[in-house]
């Protein structure tokens, strides 16, 4: 809910409605908990039976019928996108409101290439980090039996979150890069991605010849003060030809 009056407060005087819907809390209950989370955008509070078929039965959108869900709505009445769950960052909500389209949209974009420009020294630092780490991570290792798979490629820091299973990407990295190790790197120019996340192009060329390429983004994690690569390397996730 946090992140939700963040985007109300920020957007809200260009054209970004937010309406909460609680149709399962006590009255009492649902405004103590919206004044303790400073929420002051708009809010419907109806346990109702009629109020929960519109919550559980028309709103799913291929969905859970948890809590909480957001939907994304453009001013045709259209859904533009709905998820599950709370999320740090909103990076679902931005990329939904830029799919929406219209001057809200324009303004994100600019906002977050500014942010991707001004991020751009700090995140090509940190990518370079990150590749040299594979290159010289100790492959004799046993990363994954020991334990140590959260430390992978280096042992004082860490470079990059999967985006699951991250013993699984240990494996493959290791598996791949023991036998046939990264030759070269090129890295591209930092942009923002749809979720505003800044994000470069990379190429690796291996001993044999074979190229890994894709967009890698990075994260600001606020615990470590620093940049983390994020998604773009999972490769042990990608569908066997």
């Amino acid at each position: 809910m946090c992140h939700l009056q963040e985007l109300y407060t920020k957007y809200k005087a260009k054209g970004l409605v937010i309406l909460g819907f609680d149709a399962s809390d006590d009255k009492k209950i649902a405004a103590e908990m919206l004044r303790e989370n400073g929420a002051t955008f708009p809010n419907i509070l109806d346990a109702s039976e009629a109020a929960q078929k519109v919550c559980f039965r028309d709103y799913q959108h291929g969905c859970s019928s948890a809590v909480p869900m957001s939907y994304l709505i453009d001013r045709e009445g259209k859904v533009v996108d709905a998820w599950y769950g709370g999320e740090e960052n909103h990076p679902r909500a931005i990329a939904a409101l830029q799919k929406a389209g219209g001057k809200l949209a324009e303004t994100i974009r600019q906002e977050m290439n500014a942010k991707a420009a001004k991020a751009a020294p700090e995140v090509a630092a940190a990518a370079q980090r990150l590749f040299q780490a594979i290159r010289a991570a100790d492959y004799n290792h046993d990363w994954t039996g020991t334990g140590d798979w959260k430390q992978f490629p280096a042992k004082d820091a860490t470079y990059y979150y999967p985006e699951r299973n991250q013993p699984a990407w240990v494996r493959w990295v290791c598996a791949k890069f023991k036998t046939n190790p990264i030759t070269d790197v090129q890295l591209g120019k930092v942009f923002a991605r749809s979720d505003g996340s800044p994000t470069l192009h990379f190429v690796l060329r291996l001993k044999d010849g074979e190229v890994l390429k894709g967009d890698l983004p990075f994260v600001w994690d606020s615990k470590k003060k620093q940049w983390i690569g994020s998604e773009g390397l999972d490769w042990h996730l990608q569908k066997k030809p």
